[in-house]
């Protein structure tokens, strides 16, 4: 048996986890909050369908970055 446990101890080394973690993925809170303002503040006497693709084009400037 104590033969044995350099070995197992040898083979536990690669799952120790030696990786680095994955960055999270984040937006501005305020930035966001702004883009959704303007998606959801139709303009008057539009149609919702056609207020989708008016806000595409009118709010692609305020659209967050990811950091």
């Amino acid at each position: 048996m104590s033969k044995l446990l350099p070995i197992i101890l040898l083979s536990l080394i690669p799952l120790t986890g030696c990786s680095s973690p994955e960055p999270e993925l984040a937006y501005d809170p305020v930035e966001l909050i702004e883009y959704e303002r303007c998606l959801n503040n139709p303009g008057l006497g539009y149609t919702e369908e056609v207020w989708n693709i008016i806000a595409e084009l009118q709010c692609e400037s305020k659209k967050p970055i990811l950091k």
